[in-house]
């Protein structure tokens, strides 16, 4: 991956034109710390979308016109590091764009998907119904995860103290005037008619509609004078103004609103940096707790990778244990011994250490490739006997036990030692050369015998090891 986007905040109420002005800046620091010349492209957008386009809020990629979205695409002959560069950027811009904060996040397709709609790996949502209680605890919240070392850019993902202009009717002195709140309200409104009366016009060549809106010229309101001094009443008349029945002040509010549930939702994002994801997820577990009890309704939620994460490996390790138990019962069905299985799946824990050997060395973390690799070795086993030799199935040699009992022929007999191996449960008394026979009746009744002289009348009970060895005929009488 060659590439990464920025995103950059500068001070709450910053205006457009000078966010965009500081975003040059910013692409030229980038260039200074890669070489120039390693820089493919870079894609910015400052600032938020039009009023008058009609954009979903839920699309909007930045906050207010302080934000700014930075793409960037390293060169990938120049072989530079992009967790290693953004490291870099960390160090070297915050000191030159001071009250200016910066947030780096995936830029390839696949990482944004994998991040499940969180800007960042890592995200904390604080759901609740009083948003200044959800505040109070979330701020506590951020302290606790401020102390954690690895963690990168961690901020609250919407501007929480937006500047506003704060303008409070007096309504007795407003009603002695004849004037409504609703008339200071449309007044002030942007201070310009967008809002209150929506005009359009449609070019009749193109057939293009144009919003039409009369407004203060913005080079004329710079002050909260200017606030004061605007017009109530619409026309010509010039009295009274906002300040002789309003008082104009200075204050904040916030700049933009989450809901989830209808519950208010503050979110802190971070990145990742020098330690696994798990090992964040552990940190972050033991932060939340000491940051207090969450007021009442409120509730914390981990988002982005960390619930993804847990929930795949669980579900991979539960069927890491289904293969384990599947291939015993496998084995058993092969061999027919639950002992033999026992005895070959003990290969499986050597096979787990073997693979978490190998993860350290490599310095690679347990992840859902490790995770399959370590599923496909533990599924390798229990093909082969340990000997090597191929291990035919118990109920293959019982089978073979019986052709032999009841096949009928006599004087059969082994010529060579290698046949008495080849012939599963072969028993001198069988043989003609020693002058034994058998009589049997099918349908699994009783068989009668002499061997070496000994009459028995009973069952016959053949017993071998695996690998044939080891040949004995039992009468049970």
């Amino acid at each position: 991956m060659t590439q990464f986007r920025l995103r950059f905040d500068a001070p709450v109420g910053t205006r457009a034109e000078d966010t965009e002005y500081l975003v040059t800046g910013v692409l030229d620091e980038i260039g200074k710390v890669a070489c120039q010349q390693n820089v493919l492209i870079t894609l910015g957008y400052v600032g938020t979308q039009g009023a008058s386009y009609p954009i979903n809020t839920v699309f909007l990629w930045t906050s207010g016109p302080h934000e700014a979205v930075i793409n960037v695409a390293l060169r990938p002959e120049a072989h530079i590091d992009v967790n290693a560069f953004e490291e870099r950027l960390r160090q070297t811009l915050p000191p030159k764009f001071a009250g200016s904060s910066f947030s780096f996040e995936p830029g390839d397709l696949v990482s944004q998907i994998m991040n499940f709609a969180a800007p960042t790996p890592v995200e904390v949502a604080v759901i609740g119904p009083d948003l200044s209680a959800s505040r109070a605890y979330a701020d506590r919240l951020r302290n606790e995860m401020d102390k954690i070392a690895d963690l990168r850019d961690l901020k609250y993902e919407l501007p929480l103290d937006y500047p506003s202009v704060d303008v409070k009717v007096d309504r007795a002195l407003a009603g002695q005037l004849g004037v409504t709140t609703g008339q200071v309200a449309r007044s002030e409104a942007t201070y310009s008619s967008r809002f209150t009366s929506p005009n359009y016009w449609a070019d009749p060549k193109t057939g293009i509609a144009y919003q039409v809106q009369v407004q203060y010229p913005q080079p004329s309101i710079t002050s909260l004078q200017d606030v004061q001094n605007i017009p109530v009443m619409p026309g010509q008349s010039q009295h009274p103004l906002i300040g002789d029945l309003a008082s104009v002040g200075t204050g904040t509010i916030m700049g933009e609103y989450d809901r989830r549930n209808g519950f208010r939702m503050l979110s802190l994002s971070a990145n990742v940096a020098g330690e696994d994801l798990s090992g964040i997820a552990k940190s972050i577990d033991g932060a939340i707790p000491r940051a207090g009890a969450p007021p009442t309704g409120t509730s914390v939620q981990l988002r982005g990778q960390i619930p993804t994460m847990h929930d795949t490996l669980t579900n991979l390790g539960v069927g890491l244990l289904l293969e384990i138990l599947a291939i015993f019962l496998l084995l058993a069905a092969n061999y027919e011994s639950l002992r033999l299985s026992f005895v070959v799946l003990t290969t499986a824990p050597a096979t787990v250490c073997g693979v978490i050997l190998m993860l350290l060395i490599t310095h690679t973390t347990l992840s859902i490739e490790s995770y399959m690799g370590a599923i496909m070795a533990v599924g390798g086993h229990g093909q082969r006997h340990p000997s090597g030799d191929v291990c035919r199935s118990a109920s293959a040699k019982r089978r073979s036990c019986h052709r032999i009992r009841n096949s009928g022929s006599e004087g059969t007999h082994a010529s060579h030692p290698d046949d008495q191996r080849r012939h599963d449960c072969r028993h001198d008394s069988y043989g003609g050369g020693h002058g034994g026979h058998r009589t049997a009746r099918q349908g699994g009744n009783r068989r009668s015998g002499r061997s070496n002289g000994r009459q028995f009348d009973g069952a016959a009970v053949c017993v071998f090891d695996c690998a044939g060895k080891s040949q004995h005929l039992i009468s049970v009488t």
